[in-house]
């Protein structure tokens, strides 16, 4: 990995982070959750490796992939796929992967839409419970003028406020996140949808693949902190 092995060891320890996150589940575990979104930010272009969409796919707490776009500022193309306790970082670019395995005590699979140091209920919201997670913390609801299909959730919590914009069956369209202390955002969310089927094969490596396995890095239980 030479001169990107850095950049992948924060990736580790990042992983680790979202892994140890505590909150409600997300998905059935009869059915696939698969979502396509992209991030926007006042100051990104279109066409910066920041606004690229990823794709989610995830069953219940126990299965995962995500699939990000080629990066030319450090040359990754990267793939996550876990299968509980197990997950792996993958090159697609270079077929090589960092294996990690996850210590416990929980081994529940999180993918949260805010940083790991977000705080408090805020880390309870996550790509497949947004509608669930306005609810339950009591979310005011709007119509959306012209769109009688659609309705905004409106919500103000430790310290930030969060719009979600859902169409008819509470598929997400749009979430605005904006805290005064940092850079205010939308996830655009271009697919969201439930499958009743699972395709077990989304879960399984890529053929081909050096595997080198690395040291989790130490995660503070969540229980200890405040």
């Amino acid at each position: 990995m030479n001169g990107r092995l850095p950049t992948l060891r924060r990736l580790i320890l990042a992983f680790c982070l979202l892994l140890a996150i505590p909150t409600h589940a997300v998905t059935r575990p009869e059915e696939m959750l698969h979502i396509v979104f992209r991030m926007e930010y006042p100051d990104v272009p279109p066409s910066h490796f920041g606004a690229q969409p990823k794709a989610l796919w995830r069953v219940g707490l126990r299965l995962l992939r995500l699939e990000e776009a080629y990066n030319p500022a450090t040359g990754l193309h990267l793939l996550f796929i876990t299968r509980a306790p197990d997950s792996w970082i993958i090159d697609r670019r270079t077929s090589r992967a960092k294996h990690v395995v996850d210590p416990g005590p929980s081994i529940d699979v999180h993918m949260p839409i805010l940083p790991p140091l977000a705080p408090g209920r805020l880390k309870e919201l996550e790509f497949g419970n947004e509608v669930d997670f306005f609810r339950r913390h009591g979310a005011v609801t709007v119509s959306v003028p012209g769109q009688p299909a659609a309705k905004k959730w409106s919500l103000n919590l430790d310290g930030y406020k969060l719009v979600l914009l859902v169409q008819s069956g509470d598929r997400p369209l749009r979430l605005r996140v904006e805290n005064p202390q940092q850079q205010s955002y939308t996830i655009a969310y271009e697919r969201y949808e439930r499958h009743p089927r699972i395709d077990r094969s989304m879960f399984e490596l890529p053929a081909g693949l050096t595997i080198e396995e690395a040291k989790p890095a130490p995660v503070t239980s969540p229980s200890k902190n405040p």
